[in-house]
């Protein structure tokens, strides 16, 4: 039996939707609006929290992100400052459990022949309630913010408001359940000897049945097992999965989860990689015996020419599986079908540069 080498593990942290895997144009779990006004003018932006968003500045596309925004113009004019001097139109946090605080900093101005005050509105759903603070001088502090409100930045007599840039802090409190997805934190694919122990937790779960454990296989994914979830819950939870007897090379797995009403999401992929302490590993066959189809995986040290044929008992040669250039390190997925064949016993025999090896198959109909 060919031993197997621990050469790399992928660590993959992210987060998926309990109903949908949220896509790049997707909207966010909770995207909530400010607006700011003038007797002439007014701009709306976005904020919020949606499981995609990195923690902090969001740089994630499809948020309704615009960066490299043109210099300010005529009219009212708002923007979120990033944390590098920079700005952007929307402001999304990562959204971890039921009570998040999110920290956002406003700049405005206005076209200073645009007399008049600036007014600031927002309305708030019941479980999200913040302050706003003016950040330079201190004369704004401490406005309240719930429900459906206002505040007004008085002119300065000059055409300007008397303070340009104010911190707007938002608490979430009890987020209900479904508006933010199953948070999947983490997922690791950790080798070891010839398994690969998955591991993965979640920050919180709604309506959770469960995970399918899927591997890439050929060119589709496959089935290993399914994992109870823990239903509806705001607890972290952890979870793992062994796949022994994998061949050596790169191998990749993900997570279906699914609700208890069938709508389900797919995780990012974690991958392992095993190589070879050897020339070569020749995966026994499966299922063996067979009707009407095998497969295996080949797995060579070195780079080279392989020639892959199926013989029958008397040494006749039934089929030709593969010749040509096989990559190191890389478990190749084979098919043997066998629709044509008599019952009986054939040998797959794999024939590299630097070594030969034959198994035997059993094919019953």
């Amino acid at each position: 039996m060919s031993k197997y080498l621990f050469l790399a593990l992928i660590f993959f942290g992210f987060t998926f939707s309990a109903s949908a895997q949220p896509g790049p144009n997707d909207p966010p779990q909770v995207d909530l609006v400010i607006t700011l006004s003038t007797p002439l003018h007014s701009t709306t932006i976005n904020f919020g929290l949606d499981v995609r968003a990195t923690e902090g500045h969001d740089e994630e596309a499809g948020l309704r992100e615009v960066n490299n925004l043109p210099p300010w113009t005529l009219g009212m004019e708002a923007r979120f400052q990033r944390t590098n001097s920079s700005y952007t139109l929307a402001d999304y946090r990562f959204g971890d459990g039921s009570n998040i605080t999110a920290v956002h900093t406003i700049e405005f101005r206005k076209d200073q022949f645009d007399n008049g005050d600036v007014t600031i509105s927002w309305n708030l759903p019941p479980y999200a309630t913040g302050v706003l603070k003016d950040v330079i001088n201190g004369s704004i502090v401490n406005v309240p913010m719930a429900g459906a409100g206002n505040t007004v930045i008085p002119d300065d007599g000059s055409g300007d408001p008397i303070v340009g840039k104010l911190l707007m802090t938002i608490i979430y409190t009890n987020i209900p359940d479904g508006v933010l997805p199953v948070e999947l934190t983490a997922f690791d694919a950790l080798v070891d000897g010839s398994d690969v122990v998955l591991a993965w937790e979640t920050a919180s779960e709604t309506n959770n049945a469960g995970f399918e454990v899927q591997q890439l296989v050929g060119d589709s994914y496959q089935t290993l097992g399914f994992v109870s979830g823990f239903g509806t819950t705001n607890d972290a939870q952890s979870y793992s999965y062994r796949v022994t007897n994998v061949a050596a090379g790169v191998h990749s797995f993900r997570l279906k989860q699914i609700d208890f009403d069938g709508a389900f999401a797919y995780s990012d992929v974690a991958t392992a990689e095993l190589a070879l302490d050897g020339m070569f590993a020749f995966a026994p066959a499966a299922p063996n015996p067979f009707n009407p189809q095998t497969q295996f995986s080949l797995t060579v040290g070195r780079q080279q020419h392989v020639r892959l044929a199926v013989y029958d008992m008397i040494g006749r040669q039934v089929a030709l599986l593969h010749e040509g250039s096989l990559e190191a390190q890389e478990a190749h997925l084979f098919r043997f079908e066998a629709n044509n064949l008599p019952s009986g016993r054939y040998f797959i025999q794999a024939t590299g540069e630097f070594f030969s090896s034959a198994q035997a198959v059993v094919l019953s109909k």
